[in-house]
């Protein structure tokens, strides 16, 4: 079974943006954009763990030159 989680943002202008998924012990385990130029608007990224075998914490980490975010999920 899948394990997709949708992360919603809004950008409120033209900015490069990095969304990465990080374990517990702090290691890049998936970049979902990378540096991606992205413009203002209102965006939903499905983020897919499925592929990832171990259920634990996990981060996802947004990245953008206006500053960063940290959200945590659980795969159970």
């Amino acid at each position: 079974m899948g394990f997709i989680f949708i992360f919603d943002y809004n950008l409120q202008t033209e900015t490069s943006v990095t969304i990465e998924i990080i374990d517990i012990q702090g290691k890049i385990i998936k970049t979902i954009l990378n540096n991606q130029t992205q413009v203002e608007g209102n965006y939903k990224q499905n983020i897919d763990l499925s592929d990832v075998n171990a259920i634990g914490t996990y981060f996802i980490k947004f990245s953008s030159p206006s500053g960063n975010q940290t959200i945590q999920i659980i795969k159970k």
